[in-house]
């Protein structure tokens, strides 16, 4: 796997929908016009998050095109060694994440055996 190709494609990824989301917040602010957004906005939309009122739903998608950009790779390092360890660390990894916050609750034997109010 060539590191450089694949840096620089999910740098242009990232500057893609960069670009798209500040012509969607363009488009918002001047054409449409009908809610009032603040830079605070702007830069959380930016970022991923919504854009004041505006519904932006469906750029989901382009979080999780960045997402597959930057795990593939991590995967394919793990699945293509020798040892298996890289598979047994992204394993609890995932647990952890799936557990870790609220571990006894989320993880326990009885979690779905509870009689709460």
């Amino acid at each position: 796997m060539d590191e450089a190709k694949h840096y620089r494609k999910t740098l242009n990824i990232v500057i893609v929908v960069t670009i798209w989301r500040l012509l969607a917040a363009a488009f918002f602010v001047f054409v449409d016009g009908s809610h009032p957004v603040t830079l605070k906005d702007l830069v959380l939309f930016l970022l991923g998050g919504g854009f004041g009122d505006y519904p932006t739903g469906y750029f989901w998608f382009m979080n999780a095109l960045i997402a597959v950009y930057l795990v593939l790779p991590v995967m394919k390092m793990a699945f293509d060694s020798e040892t298996k360890a890289c598979i047994q660390r992204a394993a609890g990894c995932f647990g952890w994440f799936y557990c870790g916050q609220g571990f006894p609750e989320t993880c326990s034997a009885d979690a779905g055996n509870r009689n709460e109010p």
